[in-house]
């Protein structure tokens, strides 16, 4: 994919197109910016200008398990379907976070 970037607000951010590409191909936030060149920061930035905030892995994680438990999963059967703890389970479908996200 070629690098286009450009300018937003006195900041060089890499196009919308090219962010969503490797967003969407699932790459960490640490490869993206190696690839871009851009700091923590930079990226982060340019991915909420987009709104292209990435799901972190314990959102999804939370996803799944109220996804299994809507299935009828048991939390043992959810605990050794995703390799976590019944007692992570438990704290997942718990946490606040879990219920605000749903």
């Amino acid at each position: 994919m070629t690098k286009k970037k450009i300018t937003i607000e006195n900041n060089t951010y890499p196009s919308k197109q090219e962010l969503n590409y490797y967003v969407n191909q699932g790459l960490t936030h640490r490869q993206m910016q190696t690839i871009f060149g851009l700091s923590s920061n930079s990226l982060y930035n340019a991915l909420e200008y987009y709104g292209l905030k990435k799901e972190s892995k314990m959102d999804g994680d939370i996803r799944r398990i109220i996804e299994l438990r809507k299935e009828g999963d048991s939390i043992s059967e959810i605990a050794k379907e995703m390799n976590i703890s019944e007692q992570t389970v438990y704290t997942k479908l718990k946490s606040k976070k879990s219920i605000s996200k749903i």
